[in-house]
């Protein structure tokens, strides 16, 4: 519909003002002073992510990293209040509290990472570099969160369409143009 499409251009134009303030320096990024990977999507749905967070959880831990994901925890009951979901050693909370990929990866890395679910990434990732000990941090659907800074940044993207139908949400899958793509050191 006509509204739909006036909203997803309207949501364009307001992530793409918002990413060329990040890229003039406008807005500041934030350094947690430990390794970042980003591993992201530019659109909304399916396109592999969390399998691909786990195998990297995988790798970092065997090199003997502190590993920590942040994510925001999409669909858990409380969004606005930290929640720390497996602290490396025990499962602390339900996938109610946590959303379900965060309780999904929780179990599927026990005693492999620290899992924190938390809007503001920035200051869990403070609160976790001080309390864990955290070396590595992994931004669980980070690509388009550019308050933290990172150190490698990962774009799924699913192979059988690639960029949501062209349309921006609502009116389509795209979180941000395709152009986003340019700040992506790997496409998946």
């Amino acid at each position: 519909s006509a509204m739909l499409w006036l909203l997803g251009y309207i949501y364009g134009k307001v992530t793409e003002l918002r990413n060329s303030l990040y890229d003039k320096g406008v807005l500041d990024v934030f350094d947690l002073g430990a390794s970042v990977i980003s591993v992201g999507n530019l659109t909304a749905g399916g396109t592999g992510r969390t399998p691909l967070v786990a195998h990297i959880t995988k790798i970092l831990h065997a090199r003997g990293e502190t590993v920590c994901i942040l994510t925001r925890g999409y669909g858990r009951k409380d969004p606005k209040r930290r929640v720390v979901v497996t602290d490396g050693k025990r499962i602390l909370t339900d996938a109610e509290h946590s959303g379900d990929e965060p309780f999904e990866l929780a179990k599927k890395l026990l005693g492999k990472v620290i899992i924190i679910a938390d809007a503001d990434r920035v200051s869990a990732g403070e609160w976790a570099k001080r309390k864990f000990g955290v070396t590595t941090f992994i931004l669980d659907d980070g690509f388009q969160h550019r308050k933290v800074k990172r150190d490698l940044d990962i774009v799924c993207i699913d192979s059988t369409d690639p960029f949501g139908g062209g349309k921006m949400l609502p009116a389509g899958r795209l979180r941000e143009y395709r152009s986003g793509l340019q700040r992506a050191d790997v496409v998946i």
